[in-house]
């Protein structure tokens, strides 16, 4: 019974003073009566904790998914849970939430969690906590069937300032111009459709684009840290970011350069996540 919790409510502390009362005053009065209905309400007091664990026993987490979110907005946490001992489980509150969920016997059924955050980096992975008042509300049981895994929370990302170019070169992807076909490679976020090689995605059944040894496209952009001079910490944090979301928005190939990292230029989908987590991770102005 770790994982299990059971505290009387308000009102069942009240309910066992009254019992208390009504078993002193029968025993002042010598009433067989007020025995009887003593006896009577201390079972149904005994009853409603029974019916309470039995309410949140035999039900199990299957998976539960994520993710990553920037700072300010609701983390979202999909649960998928299941009912082992075909019966039904009524008005359960996830994390202390005020919705109630019902769980009929046997089903499979997906809850969602909201959470909200108020920072960035690593939200810790924490205890996955149902309770349940049902039937009389004299006691509130908890029960932890799992734990929601931890989350990476990026910045906010916040248009301050316009991208201040800093050209490496050119070694952007091939994006329009072109002479002779140099091979296929796996398609990235913004290439261009045309070349995609269909014959080639019905065959491998995955996305290619024929590369041409022709000119290199538009050169690769470097965001840095000290173009953000001038700001407060977190907004250059947040700068930094809004122009790794312009960059993947609009298919640029970047670079990030940070005081004791530098991710050199890509175009694709990991890329601008990996630069969002290193933005989220940086450590605080305090510790610096």
């Amino acid at each position: 019974m770790k994982n299990w919790r059971i505290l009387p409510t308000g009102l069942g502390i009240g309910f066992m003073l009254m019992i208390l009362l009504l078993f002193l005053i029968a025993i002042n009065f010598s009433n067989n009566l007020i025995f009887t209905l003593s006896f009577f309400l201390s079972a149904a007091f005994l009853l409603s904790v029974w019916f309470c664990v039995r309410n949140l026993s035999h039900i199990e987490v299957l998976n539960i998914r994520v993710k990553p979110v920037h700072c300010g907005e609701k983390l979202h946490y999909q649960i998928s849970v299941k009912e082992l001992a075909g019966s039904d489980h009524l008005y359960l509150q996830v994390m202390g939430g005020s919705q109630f969920y019902h769980l009929d016997a046997g089903e499979e059924r997906i809850w969602q969690v909201d959470i909200e955050t108020d920072r960035r980096g690593p939200y810790n992975a924490r205890p996955l906590v149902i309770s349940c008042i049902w039937p009389l509300g004299l006691f509130v049981v908890k029960r932890s069937i799992g734990s929601l895994p931890e989350v990476l929370v990026y910045p906010a990302a916040e248009s301050i300032l316009d991208i201040k170019e800093v050209q490496l070169g050119r070694e952007a992807h091939s994006q329009s111009e072109a002479e002779e076909l140099d091979g296929l490679r796996e398609y990235q976020a913004g290439d261009n459709i045309k070349r995609i090689d269909w014959r080639a995605m019905a065959r491998r059944q995955q996305l290619q684009v024929k590369h041409f040894d022709g000119a290199d496209g538009d050169p690769s952009l470097w965001l840095e840290w000290q173009a953000t001079q001038g700001m407060d910490y977190e907004q250059r944090i947040g700068c930094l970011c809004h122009w790794v979301l312009e960059c993947q928005q609009s298919g640029r190939e970047f670079g990030l350069r940070l005081p004791d990292i530098e991710i050199k230029p890509q175009r694709n989908g990991q890329h601008a996540q990996l630069c969002l987590s290193e933005l989220a991770v940086m450590p605080e102005e305090s510790r610096l």
